[in-house]
């Protein structure tokens, strides 16, 4: 309910942290990647019930962050129409990491001119007309 997830750091020391999403736009030059007192609010009150020990745990700071996420949850990757030389490998929304390196070869070949080892054009943009939405960004959206 309150998206609240919780990361070891050794054995002492819990990351948590919560997923949120705005429609908002902001300036990734200016965003303020401080935790606000609502934000630290949220927090606790998905960890207190859940483990008696955190009601007493020390705050010792935290951050945010952006997350590059397209408005259908596909990541852009290819040429860009209308754009001759500019190609795009972005909106993965943290899901990036593990396809990086097939991913990367492969639009690597295609900016050669080659024929790649994975066809990307599922994430080409614009958008074809088979591409549909993800089923649930939920996950990412609350």
């Amino acid at each position: 309910m309150n998206q609240v997830y919780l990361r070891g750091m050794g054995d002492a020391v819990y990351r948590a942290a919560h997923f949120g999403h705005s429609h908002k736009s902001v300036d990734a030059d200016d965003f303020d990647v401080s935790v606000s007192t609502a934000e630290l609010k949220t927090l606790r009150t998905g960890l207190d019930p859940r483990y008696d020990d955190m009601r007493q745990a020390p705050y010792l700071g935290g951050f945010t962050t952006l997350y590059d996420m397209t408005p259908d949850g596909h990541p852009i990757v290819g040429p860009i129409q209308d754009m001759a030389g500019f190609w795009c490998d972005c909106g993965w929304s943290g899901n990036g990491f593990a396809p990086a390196p097939a991913g990367g070869r492969s639009l690597a070949q295609m900016i050669l001119g080659r024929v790649p080892d994975i066809d990307l054009a599922y994430f080409q943009w614009p958008r074809r007309d088979d591409v549909i939405r993800r089923p649930s960004t939920d996950w990412i959206l609350r």
